[in-house]
């Protein structure tokens, strides 16, 4: 079984720099597999909002990130749920136009397996075949017995949540 610092010297992973500032501490985590940056750069960056919001795709995902890193409040069902069937232990954070796929590893600490915009995962019905994809890769990474957090509930895998 891998450790998330084997894995990130190995480039698996990638911790995600929030770029908080020097007088902001990074209360959470977040890794992206090693992939995600360019899921980011293909189908974030290059859509638009289709829900006439001013912010664009990439803005609110950025903000979300840093927020979540910064330990800001963030809201349950508004902006993150586990995902049925929840004893997967797959977490979606979410902004109006962009979806963030993955699990907790501990609290606090959250590991992406993928994102994508929110109207093409409707258009194509795509959110069962992520799931199951951060289980497979999260069995790839760390083995058959994952470390991960059970808890379906908010307090079990954040701090600071509405």
């Amino acid at each position: 079984m891998s450790t998330l610092v084997e894995l990130e010297a190995s480039g698996a992973l990638v911790r995600f720099d929030a770029d908080l500032g020097a007088s902001v501490l990074e209360i959470r985590r977040i890794y992206l597999l090693e992939r995600v940056p360019g899921q980011i750069e293909q189908r974030i960056e290059k859509t638009g909002s289709d829900r006439q919001i001013e912010i664009e795709p990439k803005e609110q995902l950025d903000g979300l990130l840093a927020d979540f890193c910064e330990g800001e409040e963030v809201m349950a069902a508004t902006q993150f749920k586990c995902l049925q069937p929840k004893e997967n232990g797959i977490w979606e954070l979410k902004t109006p136009d962009v979806r963030v796929f993955g699990w907790f590893y501990e609290k606090d600490c959250f590991i992406v397996s993928a994102v994508d915009a929110k109207w093409r995962i409707l258009e194509h019905g795509l959110y069962n075949g992520y799931i199951s994809e951060a289980v497979r890769l999260r069995a790839e990474l760390f083995g058959e017995n994952a470390k991960f957090v059970e808890g379906t509930e908010p307090d079990d895998v954040i701090s600071n949540w509405c």
